[in-house]
């Protein structure tokens, strides 16, 4: 599981952090179960995944997520698309999935501030970007002052 559909097709996110995951080659191929079996012996409740594009392996994605869920596992979702294009294309993740962060990197739009806090400049790249918890809609680009980041990121802690 791994790669970005977007990039290796010559279409990358402008300013994207992860390039080393643009590509498959030279990494080992883990099936959902084996990588199930690694989050599992981290004992750590919170997941995120990140891309690349992780919905690129949506097949592998689903019985994943499920199995997460099932040991109480918290997922987080960052994507590049958006919910409408993910209740089209991608329903069944919805079923497992608590929190999704939407929409491609927008470079222009850029807030994501490792040093900045709340932490949650941190996670959000661009201010286009759309936050869902348990599939409801809690912040958009209309939102996006400092106050109602910070607002924001209290009601995800």
């Amino acid at each position: 599981m791994a790669g970005c559909k977007m990039a290796r097709e010559g279409h990358p996110c402008p300013g994207c952090f992860n390039p080393d995951l643009w590509i498959q080659e030279g990494y080992q191929r883990l099936n959902w179960r084996a990588v199930y079996n690694d989050i599992a012996n981290l004992k750590n409740p919170y997941v995120t995944f990140v891309g690349g594009e992780p919905l690129d392996q949506y097949d592998e994605l689903v019985p994943l997520f499920e199995e997460l869920s099932k040991t109480q596992h918290h997922i987080c979702l960052i994507t590049h698309y958006t919910m409408d294009e993910i209740l089209l294309q991608f329903p069944k993740i919805l079923d497992f999935t608590n929190t999704i962060i939407d929409g491609k990197y927008e470079a222009d739009k850029r807030i994501f501030d490792k040093d900045k806090k709340p932490g949650i400049y941190q996670v959000i790249g661009s201010k286009n970007q759309n936050i869902w918890i348990n599939k409801h809609h809690i912040w958009t680009e209309v939102d996006k002052d400092a106050e109602d980041l910070s607002a924001a990121y209290d009601f995800i802690s």
